[in-house]
């Protein structure tokens, strides 16, 4: 099967998507992939790109890839990030036009923004084929959620624009339960064309296990949250509840990441004096996180309290689940519903500091034995729920599926 594999973001940058594009590879598909220059999460272009010199052309493990011109996202910063938004949407639909590849299945991986599926769209025109669609993030709703944008009528017009995309779309996949309403809702769709289809946590690929100096970890209980600083991840909670343990001197925030709202978490930390026991680490590589994990207590993940929250499994779970560590959770809806069934932590109320502090608390009073069968309990639910070559497999049949009845249409 020959695929033309679309994503606004595919590597060097960290994304399932790479790992999406070889397991297709490896189960023998010729996969093309088509994306815009690297320059997630930094907001600049990579060192070894530019966009006057590309490269526009490149290879990655036997799979060929062709980069679309973009504008850099910049940080904290709406002009630029709606900029990057439409420049790839723009540039990625004029080389569908002019540089095309036969394809039997057009096959769009869809995190923020909606626009990156529109050169999907017109290379499913161009080459006569089905479209796939795989959401990762529910817009509208996602621009409210992360607080860029409040103003109704812009909201409903991404949604009507949203309602065009989706129903260009031969099969669409939500990456959690929840989100099948809503795409269902908001594509107005009178037949079932809408199929959950969760993702995975990706192996660590030798090529990942660069030699990496972790920095010092404080000694004493460990808290470790990892992936995007955002205020999306609700930190205004996270700091609430470790000033609330502050006499607990033995009790270590560590946050492995960064994002627009780093900055913020720092000034608030300071404010509240927590400098001794809340550790901003900054960004590490993926092949640096089973180290982190194996260095941690408990594991720690928040959203805000938004109902699309509620319906999202953000993929840090999935790591969390496979990594043995027992995991603290501040989100409602399918997350606490994953964290009760698999016996892997406590879910407590998203935004709910006080209940966040009770819980670390309780987490802490366990014994190592107890931790460890709460992450030996979260391992089996990964390995039932959330394997790879299971959801592989699933994910490969069904574009065969779609594939062929495109062909025969």
């Amino acid at each position: 099967m020959r695929i033309l594999f679309v994503s606004q973001y595919f590597w060097p940058e960290d994304f399932r998507a790479n790992d999406i594009v070889l397991g297709l590879k490896e189960r023998g598909h010729e996969v093309v992939v088509v994306t815009g220059l690297p320059n997630y999460p930094g907001g600049k272009l990579l060192p070894t790109y530019s966009l006057f010199r590309g490269p526009y052309r490149e290879e990655w493990n036997g799979i060929e890839i062709i980069r679309s011109p973009l504008l850099p996202r910049g940080q904290s910063d709406g002009i630029k990030l709606t900029l990057n938004y439409i420049s790839f949407a723009l540039f990625c639909s004029m080389i569908m036009l002019f540089r095309r590849r036969k394809a039997d299945i057009v096959f769009c991986w869809m995190v923020s923004p909606i626009t990156q599926v529109l050169p999907a769209i017109v290379a499913k025109k161009l080459l006569s084929v089905p479209l796939v669609l795989w959401v990762m993030d529910l817009w509208p709703d996602s621009l409210f959620a992360s607080g860029r944008v409040s103003n109704r009528y812009l909201i409903a017009l991404v949604g009507s624009f949203t309602r065009w995309i989706y129903r260009r779309c031969d099969i669409i996949l939500g990456q959690s339960r929840r989100f099948i309403g809503h795409i269902k809702k908001v594509g107005k769709f009178s037949h079932d064309r809408v199929y959950y289809m969760p993702q995975w946590e990706p192996p660590v690929l030798p090529a990942d296990l660069v030699a990496i100096s972790l920095p010092p970890l404080p000694e004493g209980f460990r808290i470790v949250f990892t992936g995007n600083v955002g205020f999306s991840q609700d930190f205004g909670t996270i700091v609430e509840a470790a000033r609330r343990l502050s006499a607990r001197s033995d009790i270590h925030w560590i946050v492995v990441g960064e994002g627009d709202a780093l900055q913020w978490v720092r000034e608030r930390v300071a404010e509240a004096g927590l400098q001794a026991n809340f550790h901003l680490l900054g960004r590490y590589p993926f092949g640096a996180m089973p180290e982190f994990y194996h260095n941690a207590d408990v594991l720690l993940a928040t959203l805000r309290r938004v109902e699309i929250f509620s319906m999202t499994i953000p993929t840090k779970i999935q790591s969390y689940l496979s990594s043995g560590r027992p995991m603290i959770t501040a989100i409602d809806g399918e997350v606490a519903e994953i964290v009760s069934e698999s016996g892997a932590g406590f879910a407590v109320p998203a935004g709910d500091a006080e209940s966040l502090a009770g819980a670390v608390l309780k987490m802490a009073s366990l014994s190592k034995r107890e931790r460890a069968e709460m992450g030996e309990r979260g391992q089996h639910y990964f390995r039932k729920n959330f394997g790879r070559d299971e959801l592989l497999d699933r994910l490969t049949t069904l574009l065969k599926e779609v594939a062929e009845s495109g062909s025969r249409s």
